[in-house]
């Protein structure tokens, strides 16, 4: 970038005007080039208690996200409760916890990928990427037991396998997480599996509207099978266990006929 080595290794803050005024320019527009788009994502800040507490945004988000989403015996209300208490300034014991238990979170998801990877779980269908990972709990109960960690999850799935397969298809085509949760019943009866779907690598990283709850529900009343919706998020869905292979037929025929080009969420 041509920067001065002097400047280089100054603080950001006590960096020469012009430089700090356009270095979000200069990294922006190098970005492409070495394929990280996600490079400068928006505003930042930077928390500091005493002398020794420093903590960025990124490390705010990881502990509260591992406390929404740690599985213990806490009822959801009081894992937002902590999470709350993990912001308060003299809380210094609850942050570096949170932290802790999101870096332990991210080894197990981690994992998860390179099971996945390893015994071949990724397969290609017509109009999408599917994975599926039966009893997902047995790689991490507390860390990976909740609904919500399988988003984060699918998008670790689908960014690893886009950089191990480079193709170009790969990139564009929808990606699906089929996923159980909990232990597998005696029976079977009362099995549920977990779906995360989501649009295309290249849509992704465009910002691009995620059409894949649509999808969901287009090839739920086809299927006839019974949708629920386990969180905010519509691209998170839960199904019972013996409609899996006709909710997913159903999802290549709602897929075939879904529009390629989902409206963009930027104006």
């Amino acid at each position: 970038m041509g920067l001065a080595l002097a400047q280089c290794k100054q603080t950001y803050s006590a960096m020469d005007f012009n430089i700090r005024r356009d270095m979000m320019e200069w990294f922006q527009a190098q970005a492409p080039e070495w394929n990280v788009p996600d490079l400068i994502s928006g505003g930042s800040f930077l928390a500091t208690y005493g002398f020794n507490q420093k903590f960025q945004i990124n490390d705010m988000a990881l502990g509260l996200f591992a406390c929404l989403t740690v599985n213990s015996d806490k009822s959801s209300e009081d894992n937002f409760h902590d999470a709350l208490d993990t912001l308060s300034k003299h809380e210094f014991d609850r942050l570096d916890r949170a932290l802790q238990m999101g870096r332990d979170q991210l080894v197990v998801l981690r994992k998860i990928v390179q099971s996945a990877f390893e015994e071949k779980l990724f397969v290609g269908m017509t109009h999408y990427v599917q994975v599926c990972l039966d009893n997902i709990s047995t790689a991490g109960t507390q860390f990976a037991g909740r609904p919500e960690v399988l988003i984060p999850l699918a998008h670790f799935l689908q960014e690893t396998y886009v950089v191990m397969s480079r193709g170009q298809r790969v990139k564009k085509a929808p990606f699906v997480l089929v996923a159980q949760l909990q232990p597998p019943s005696t029976d079977g009866t009362g099995d549920f599996l977990h779906v995360v779907g989501l649009p295309g690598a290249d849509n992704v990283a465009a910002g691009m509207k995620n059409f894949m709850g649509k999808a969901f529900r287009a090839a739920a009343r086809q299927a006839k099978v019974e949708l629920e919706l386990d969180s905010f998020e519509e691209c998170l869905v839960r199904i019972g266990k013996r409609s899996k292979t006709a909710f997913l037929d159903a999802l290549i025929i709602a897929l075939s006929a879904a529009p390629t080009e989902p409206q963009s969420n930027r104006h």
